[in-house]
């Protein structure tokens, strides 16, 4: 489903340049479970940016669902973003006035889909995260892990190819991180193919395999 082909990334810093990828190169099949693991400055936010479209290659090849999208102008990427990827951000990005469900529409509002239908979808999400009976709450009212099944349906609620999860449980406590990581097996087991980004190999052991990232290149890659 995903194809990298030597990925290269640099960013220049006034004089300096800065190589972030090195010739990455990756496959990722549908309803795989991966992680991409590395220490800060390792590379693994520019690849996931890559991968979910947040970012283009300097040079290498991006393959989604069969289309190249190394070199979709910032519309088209935007377009696929709301349509194929999913993303869980490690602080939530949940808007304040918001009830939970009206955050999880916010993905079919900006796809125009009529309200009746967005707001039986946000609903179906939320009740598979298990929050059917705090949709009218507001995240002030609810604890970091509710916050983050809001942020988990509001990902899944448009049925997206991949799902990004970057340090998704950075912001939890043990119990919580657990259940969230317990969460997206239980997604991936239903078909959800998932892309885990942490610095911690123990919770990519979560995932079915892992990349480890060091200074733009992958240097390593495991089963569990």
């Amino acid at each position: 489903m995903i194809q990298l082909r030597n990925i290269h990334k640099r960013y220049q810093m006034g004089e300096n340049a800065v190589d972030a990828l090195r010739g990455v190169s990756l496959d990722i099949a549908r309803g795989d479970f991966m992680s991409i693991v590395g220490a800060s400055g390792s590379g693994k936010t520019t690849l996931m940016n890559i991968i979910g479209c947040l970012d283009i290659p300097t040079s290498g090849r991006y393959i989604l669902e069969d289309e190249d999208v190394s070199k979709f102008g910032r519309d088209r990427l935007a377009e696929l973003r709301n349509k194929k990827i999913g993303f869980i951000f490690q602080n939530f990005n949940l808007l304040g006035r918001l009830t939970a469900l009206e955050n999880v529409e916010m993905p079919l509002i900006f796809r125009g889909e009529d309200k009746a239908v967005r707001r039986e979808k946000a609903a179906l999400a939320l009740k598979r995260v298990g929050l059917e009976n705090r949709m009218d709450h507001k995240p002030n009212q609810l604890s970091g892990g509710q916050q983050q099944r809001v942020a988990i349906a509001r990902a899944i609620v448009g049925e997206p190819s991949v799902l990004l999860a970057d340090e998704p449980t950075g912001n939890l406590d043990t119990a919580s991180g657990q259940e969230i990581l317990r969460l997206l097996a239980s997604l991936n087991d239903c078909g959800t193919t998932i892309v885990l980004i942490t610095h911690d190999p123990n919770i990519a052991a979560f995932s079915h395999r892992s990349i480890m990232l060091s200074d733009g290149r992958i240097v390593s890659s495991r089963t569990y």
